[in-house]
């Protein structure tokens, strides 16, 4: 675990995902994280089987380390208890609708009065102004909203639903994460709090950055297909065992490695934007790999610089000599199971 965060306490009223998970990595960071709870309205992640000694571990990939407080904080004795804890801290971060925590008496302009130098996240789905500011969403809504829905379509052009997250944890983590650490530089040179607006739906455009420009030029949107499958070097394939393997080396030096490998010559003429066109070439692979299984092929391309990687299961994941020998993971005491992830950020210096 990092220090540099040492000193730094966090009010954490966020709830599910995006808001813990940003907490949970300023901890490990450093930052002491005191999580507020209603003990009326319980977090839904501790609804989430399987259990750990009685508690989600769903719950506990995201909340372990941290002091809980359950506190009713709509009654007086509530309120004035988080006022106190407001007095002793740095950071508040919630994740409430618009308007939730000014009816609760916890908005900004109200706590900078007792602590002005207090630097409070507020994040959101859609922010604290717009059309949409008072909408109820979840990452699929963000998905769909910032265009990334639309574009993230399998090779027959139809929208595939993702399992995971992504923009939860990139427009709401990851910029929450920012929020801290910009109030925390700015407080440095200030000695004054303030109040960051996160909506999770506009930090999620960033990420159309390559989808984006043939629409803005009013181009036939070829370079949407670029990362959609079709690329004969950029998708996945299916093998022998009915497992997974990737290739994904859209520069033409792996492209040319790959050729060398699988003794195909002719192939070396293809280019990024004529591979495009050339599903002919993508049903040669796709029909190869079926020829062997999913570890042979690994031995196979073992030393060969072509972005080639195995599909790996989650539970492949835990074994893997990589993040085994970085210690990647949080286990519980016996080492049995997995309750959380480590910082993928390490300090290399002594200092």
């Amino acid at each position: 675990m990092m220090n540099i965060l040492n000193g730094i306490k966090i009010l954490d009223f966020s709830r599910l995902l995006p808001g813990p998970m940003a907490t949970k990595q300023l901890m490990q960071m450093g930052a002491e994280v005191i999580k507020i709870e209603h003990p009326k309205k319980p977090e839904l992640t501790r609804l989430i089987p399987p259990f750990e000694d009685g508690i989600s571990v769903s719950y506990l990939m995201v909340n372990k380390g941290k002091e809980v407080r359950q506190i009713q904080y709509e009654t007086e004795e509530g309120r004035n208890e988080i006022y106190e804890l407001v007095k002793e801290v740095d950071v508040l971060i919630e994740t409430f609708r618009p308007g939730t925590m000014q009816k609760l008496g916890f908005d900004y302009q109200t706590l900078k009065t007792i602590n002005p130098k207090l630097i409070y996240v507020s994040c959101t789905s859609y922010g604290q102004s717009g059309p949409y500011a008072h909408l109820a969403g979840h990452d699929l809504n963000f998905m769909a909203y910032s265009g990334l829905l639309a574009n993230n379509k399998n090779i027959d052009g139809n929208i595939t639903m993702p399992s995971y997250q992504v923009v939860d944890l990139y427009g709401g983590t990851e910029q929450i994460i920012n929020s801290v650490l910009l109030g925390i530089i700015q407080r440095s040179n200030t000695e004054k709090g303030d109040w960051f607006d996160v909506s999770i739906t506009e930090a999620a455009l960033p990420m159309n950055a390559l989808l984006a420009p043939p629409v803005w030029y009013n181009e036939k949107a070829q370079a949407f297909d670029v990362l959609s499958g079709k690329l004969p070097h950029y998708t996945y394939y299916k093998c022998k065992d009915d497992k997974f393997v990737v290739l994904a080396g859209l520069e033409d030096k792996f492209w040319q490695n790959l050729c060398t490998k699988l003794g195909r010559e002719e192939w070396k003429s293809e280019n990024l934007m004529t591979l495009i066109h050339r599903q002919d070439i993508r049903q040669e692979l796709i029909d190869l790999f079926l020829t062997k299984t999913r570890d042979e092929w690994v031995e196979f391309f073992q030393d060969t610089e072509v972005c080639f990687s195995p599909v790996l299961e989650f539970e492949e994941t835990l074994s893997n000599p990589h993040f085994t020998e970085k210690g990647s993971f949080e286990f519980t005491e016996d080492g049995k199971h997995i309750i959380g992830f480590k910082l993928g950020i390490k300090q290399l210096s002594d200092s």
